[in-house]
């Protein structure tokens, strides 16, 4: 109990920083910070672009204060498991680019000639979570000729083949994944006619309903016209979802279980959204 205190401190101790754009302080290579200078080594410099939450703004999803944790331990794991020779050392590097996801892509890159600038050479780009963060950093590191590891890069890709990002690696469950998953589930129960609204006014749902739609829609001539895809507004929600229930039930011709209905809102958003799906089922009124 006392070493898992202790750890937590240590922690909380790492991550201790103000919400304010640019560089902070975290987790470092423990190779590093016994570095003596007294052996060759080679230091790769790797710059991690990050969102933090903060007060006064929106839910972040992509919040990387939950996640330091498991950056301090794998940058443990590297030495605890000799990953990495003991001369190759990691400085590590971090820049918080709001609290929010920007719709200016140069906000990203503008940090990343600044890091150069500053003598930072980065080997290896990890993140943003924001997508179009993410496509900042693309092009400054393709120029480079260096890898982009995303955090996760989910709308990367809608518009133009993933192959096409030849330094672009992702390490999580993408929008296309939810896709496909979404397809086996429909054939799976034989649904022919569904529902898709997300949150128009998140970033991450909106990049989910751009990718899915277009996979979706292109599995099958029929679902043109029988799959039918929304981007819905929090401003306003209430009366969006009385059109989306009076919809469904056009489509249902009375009968909701007919219908599919998939829902991508933040909390209580969805929470409102799903008692008002219920409603409607259980009386028939909209």
């Amino acid at each position: 109990m006392k070493t898992a205190s202790l750890l937590l401190l240590r922690l909380l101790l790492r991550i201790r920083a103000s919400n304010c754009y640019g560089i902070f302080s975290g987790p470092q290579d423990p190779g590093l910070a016994n570095y003596t200078g007294s052996a060759p080594s080679t230091i790769l410099d790797v710059c991690m672009f990050v969102n933090r939450a903060a007060d006064g703004y929106p839910p972040l999803l992509q919040n990387f204060d939950p996640a330091v944790a498991a950056v301090d331990l794998g940058l443990e794991y590297i030495r605890a498991t000799k990953l990495l020779p003991d001369h190759i050392l990691l400085n590590m590097v971090y820049v918080n680019l709001g609290p929010r996801c920007s719709k200016d892509r140069s906000n990203a890159l503008q940090w990343a000639l600044k890091l150069t600038d500053s003598g930072i050479k980065c080997r290896v780009f990890i993140g943003p979570g924001c997508t179009r963060a993410v496509e900042g950093v693309y092009d400054y590191a393709s120029f480079l000729a260096v890898p982009v590891i995303a955090l996760p890069g989910d709308g990367i890709g809608p518009k133009a083949r993933l192959t096409d990002y030849e330094v672009l690696s992702r390490i999580s469950v993408t929008h296309t994944n939810t896709a496909y998953v979404i397809l086996k589930f429909l054939a799976l129960f034989n649904y022919t006619n569904a529902f898709f609204a997300a949150d128009g006014s998140d970033e991450f749902y909106n990049n989910m309903l751009a990718v899915t739609s277009g996979i979706i829609r292109a599995a099958s001539p029929t679902f043109q016209y029988t799959m039918k895809f929304t981007s819905l507004q929090t401003d306003g929600l209430k009366g969006q979802l009385h059109d989306l229930v009076r919809q469904i039930a056009i489509s249902a011709r009375g009968e909701l279980q007919n219908n599919l209905t998939i829902l991508a809102f933040r909390n209580p958003a969805i929470v409102r959204a799903k008692h008002m799906l219920a409603y409607y089922s259980t009386t028939g009124q909209a």
